[in-house]
């Protein structure tokens, strides 16, 4: 079983919520309520100053949740992927996705169109999706790689957003 240091540097080098990372080596490493972040980088939206509005409330439609590991992957892909995703205004587009859980961006700029810097952009709103307690359904199954999530993150006063959830792929 690694040590509890080793699991920190593998959270840190994902930059993944230390919980997550933690709980898919040894599930009894951390307490089930454990809701901590490990890049020190990366807000959260516990703090006031978080850059995002989240919108995690799917109800109890289960066709609408997308899997951890599936977020996971994606997340991996967005960080390694080169250029500037763009959309029309008003507009969305799947940008990743994999064991039926995908990763959309969307322009919420009614008349023009949107150049993001980068996918890593992206990737790291779909992290913090990841990281919302709230936005996790049946959390406290054993296997949370396999845990459902469903979520969206607005990035405050910029006009677009990221959305994971369950579609076929």
């Amino acid at each position: 079983m690694p040590s509890p240091a080793v699991i920190f540097r593998l959270a840190c080098l994902a930059c993944l919520p230390l919980a997550t990372v933690a709980r898919s080596i040894s599930p009894w490493v951390l307490p089930r309520d454990a809701n901590t972040t490990s890049c020190a980088a990366e807000s959260t939206t516990t703090t006031p100053s978080s850059p995002y509005i989240m919108t995690c409330d799917a109800g109890d439609d289960d066709s609408k949740y997308g899997k951890v590991h599936g977020l996971l992957d994606g997340y991996h892909y967005l960080m390694n992927r080169d250029g500037q995703p763009g959309n029309d205004p008003n507009s969305c587009g799947r940008i990743s996705c994999s064991y039926d859980t995908a990763i959309q961006w969307c322009n919420k700029d009614l008349d023009n169109r949107k150049d993001l810097d980068s996918y890593q952009v992206i990737a790291r709103a779909a992290l913090e999706i990841l990281g919302t307690k709230a936005c996790w359904h049946h959390p406290e199954e054993d296997n949370y790689l396999e845990a459902a999530i469903y979520g969206e993150a607005e990035v405050v006063g910029e006009n677009w957003s990221v959305k994971v959830y369950q579609d076929v792929c």
